[in-house]
């Protein structure tokens, strides 16, 4: 019903059969974001890049296996909470519309997401996932301090999927122990 819903943003789900990933870069400082981009591209490799809220921006790869969301530390700087976003099996980011806070289309600056067959995205392993939120959280704490506890030691190990699909009990030990991989909508 596009008539219907022709106002509406475009979003793309995550994870799949073909392991779709986004590095989701909530970073307001623009020297920063510079740097974790550059940080992204030359961990993980090239990538159409989304942006909504300049110099905020998203990459798109390929994971080799399912993953589930990670995220970096939360980072206090210049009064904004600043993060860096695994979005992966069955999260979703926006890929065409209009930004809620500026008003204005997302773009594409370089290549569409569209001009990619998703067999043609990057290709990126897990532990290469993680050491990009290794080297991010310590580019991050060069602009800002950390806030509250940290769970890194949780957030960056390479954790197993199966489980995640089958177990209900490891899902809630893991919430519970303040594991930092789960979604509040859980």
């Amino acid at each position: 019903d596009f008539e219907r819903h022709a106002s509406s943003n475009t979003g793309v789900l995550c994870g799949g059969s073909k392991h779709l990933i986004a590095i989701d870069v909530d970073v307001t400082r623009p020297v920063a974001s510079k740097e974790l981009l550059a940080l992204g591209l030359e961990t993980l490799g090239d990538a159409p890049r989304r942006v909504g809220k300049a110099p905020k921006f998203l990459l798109v790869y390929r994971a080799s296996e399912p993953m589930r969301k990670l995220k970096s530390l939360i980072f206090k700087i210049d009064n904004e909470d600043c993060a860096v976003e695994i979005l992966a099996e069955g999260q979703q980011f926006i890929a065409a519309g209009t930004h809620p806070g500026t008003c204005e289309p997302y773009i594409w600056p370089d290549d569409h997401l569209t001009d990619y067959p998703i067999d043609d995205l990057t290709h990126v392993t897990p532990e290469q996932v993680h050491d990009f939120l290794r080297q991010a959280n310590r580019v991050l704490s060069k602009y800002g301090q950390a806030k509250g506890k940290s769970s890194s030691k949780y957030a960056h190990k390479p954790q197993t999927f199966d489980h995640m699909l089958n177990n209900n009990a490891a899902l809630i030990s893991e919430i519970t122990s303040n594991i930092a991989w789960h979604d509040p909508m859980l």
